[in-house]
């Protein structure tokens, strides 16, 4: 069972963080940026947008928690946000490995795509 202190360091990483990837999801795209790498970029924000949701959900959940810390149905409801605080890092791990090896696609298309154009000079 989290202490009141340990939870409010959740709540506060949680707030900074969607702080983080909101700020992110409304970068636009680099110029020079292909028509497939451009809609993967759009998939990749609508992503972050969702995730800014579900941080704010478990956001207010941990700030309620916080609230009723002293009640009888805090402990239920802080399994609850610990289920939640999981689920919310298993998805964005999953998100992370996909953005990663597309990331690593384009890199390794750009890196052939630059070679060959060296070789022709």
């Amino acid at each position: 069972m989290l202490d009141r202190r340990q939870l409010e360091t959740r709540v506060k990483i949680l707030k900074e963080t969607r702080k983080i990837l909101h700020k992110l999801s409304k970068q636009s795209a680099p110029r020079g940026f292909s028509s497939y790498e451009n809609a993967e970029l759009k998939k990749y924000n609508s992503w972050l947008g969702i995730a800014c949701k579900q941080l704010d959900n478990l956001t207010k959940h941990g700030e309620k928690l916080l609230k009723l810390k002293d009640s009888s149905g805090a402990s239920e409801m802080q399994q609850s946000f610990n289920l939640q605080y999981l689920q919310l890092q298993q998805d964005m791990q999953a998100q992370n490995r996909q953005f990663t090896l597309v990331s690593n696609i384009m890199k390794v298309k750009h890196d052939t795509a630059k070679s060959a154009i060296n070789n022709v000079r």
